[in-house]
């Protein structure tokens, strides 16, 4: 590969990089209409609420690594539970840190999505979301997975190549929705699954502090998120 071919891809990334449009008032009003009836409707989200736990997968996975250990793997099943397989001392700070990284994982990334779309910097959003999903097509460990990593990487992928700035941040404000929207709708299930062995038992197990207040912890942080991503649409449509 010469160097103009190198500095060609470069030019390529950065223009995608830089893409953004500012949304109009009726744009935003559209996304969030349309996400409140996918929402609502169950077929609709039995198929998105996957992108939510494949951010909590990657949430663990992300912070697996800052705090040392290794991730050998992560499971997406249909019933939109996941598996995250680490490696590593199996008590302390960084076990811990990486059973709680799971639940604000996508209320967080959704909330700097949203953010991003409505800043004018939705091209770094999309780039980002492009990396975090092709990390996680290297890591996935079975066929429901894949074929979820996959589908959501081709949605990512499309928008990315078409690189059309008004599309890049729809695109970006409504998976940012979603995401917080996703987040705190799964936190308010926590309580029926508590004692099946579920992050806020496990933090339990690895902390002083018990299963229920890292519910409300948990909770809390989606909830927040998802009223500030609201508040940063409202205010970019007024």
């Amino acid at each position: 590969m010469d160097a103009t071919t190198i500095q060609d891809a470069v030019d390529w990334l950065v223009r995608r990089w830089s893409l953004s449009e500012l949304p109009t008032p009726w744009a935003v009003g559209g996304v969030a209409a349309a996400l409140v009836v996918a929402l609502a409707w169950r077929p609709a989200w039995r198929v998105l609420r996957h992108a939510a736990t494949l951010v909590h997968e990657m949430g663990h996975v992300v912070t697996a690594w800052l705090t040392g250990r290794r991730v050998r793997g992560i499971r997406l099943h249909s019933d939109a539970s996941g598996l995250t397989f680490s490696a590593g001392r199996p008590q302390g700070l960084g076990v811990l840190l990486t059973v709680l990284a799971g639940y604000p994982a996508p209320a967080l990334v959704g909330l700097g999505l949203v953010a991003a779309a409505v800043s004018g910097y939705a091209g770094v959003g999309l780039t980002a979301t492009m990396v975090l999903l092709i990390l996680a097509l290297l890591l996935i460990r079975n066929a429901f997975g894949l074929l979820v990593t996959l589908g959501a990487l081709a949605a990512a992928g499309a928008v990315f190549w078409q690189a059309a700035p008004m599309l890049v941040t729809l695109f970006t404000l409504a998976v940012g929705l979603l995401l917080t929207f996703s987040a705190a709708r799964s936190t308010v299930g926590l309580w029926a699954v508590r004692g099946t062995g579920s992050d806020p038992d496990l933090a339990a197990h690895h902390s002083v502090l018990p299963a229920p207040v890292w519910i409300v912890l948990f909770q809390a942080i989606a909830l927040a998120a998802a009223g500030l991503a609201v508040a940063l649409a409202v205010g970019a449509a007024l």
